[in-house]
């Protein structure tokens, strides 16, 4: 039968180093009687080690997990981007049901700047305007060249067919009000232009009127800046002695 435990074999923990997630504060800050802004930014550093269009690795220290993982969370669902959310079809004869047709197309990622844009109370058609929206349009209809008939400049043909494969670059811009000189230097696109939406036969069409409105991940994945966000714990060494010659 097991011994009872008495006051004196309780473990004690080191009451320095935080012990669960809900501790925000670091080592370095356990002897202050309270979290403060000022102390948070004078520890927190970020160095930008890799940057590309489309990939950012940064090196964040003086804080703990529970803050990398609220950042991680912030990207993933707070960062504001534009996306499709509304869809009006005048014409679907392809394979896909309206419905997964304009969920296809709301995933698909809006080259924008969103601080340009006002946030809507409601995501309405009737509310949309130049100042908080963008228009596109995707009409095509699949059909096979004629003898010696060329193709439309950028379009791809497949045995002498064209509109086959429906990719986001058929998605074109429509501006509103003064929308074409506003961004006459960075014109609103899709992120990448090879994105497969559909593929279509001969005699097969798509008309559809998209409007993109301004939103966050936290409401839908479509809002979402980025594709996955992730952390990795550092190791830092510390070498106890010191090595010369051979040994170094």
């Amino acid at each position: 039968m097991a011994s009872a435990i008495s006051p004196e074999d309780t473990v004690v923990f080191n009451s320095v180093a935080p012990q669960h997630a809900g501790n925000y504060m670091t080592s370095a800050a356990a002897d202050d009687s309270k979290w403060s802004i000022e102390a948070f930014r004078k520890r927190l550093s970020i160095t930008v080690t890799k940057r590309t269009e489309e990939k950012m690795v940064f090196e964040m220290s003086g804080i703990n997990v529970a803050f990398a993982n609220a950042f991680r969370r912030i990207l993933l669902s707070e960062v504001p981007t534009m996306a499709i959310e509304k869809a009006r079809f005048y014409d679907n004869t392809s394979i896909l049901a309206d419905e997964i047709l304009a969920h296809r197309l709301g995933l698909v990622p809006i080259k924008a700047d969103p601080q340009q844009f006002e946030q809507v109370e409601r995501y309405d058609n009737e509310l949309a305007n130049e100042d908080n929206s963008l228009f596109f349009e995707l009409n095509v209809r699949c059909r096979r060249l004629g003898p010696g008939e060329a193709a439309p400049s950028g379009v791809e043909v497949v045995d002498g067919v064209i509109y086959g494969n429906v990719y986001s670059s058929d998605i074109k811009w429509k501006p509103q009000g003064d929308q074409a000189s506003k961004f006459a230097a960075n014109p609103p696109c899709m992120v990448h232009d090879d994105i497969l939406i559909a593929k279509l036969k001969p005699g097969q069409s798509i008309a559809v009127q998209l409007t993109a409105f301004k939103g966050i991940g936290a409401e839908h994945a479509k809002w979402s800046p980025v594709a996955t966000a992730t952390y990795q714990m550092m190791p830092g060494v510390v070498l106890l002695d010191k090595f010369k010659g051979a040994e170094a």
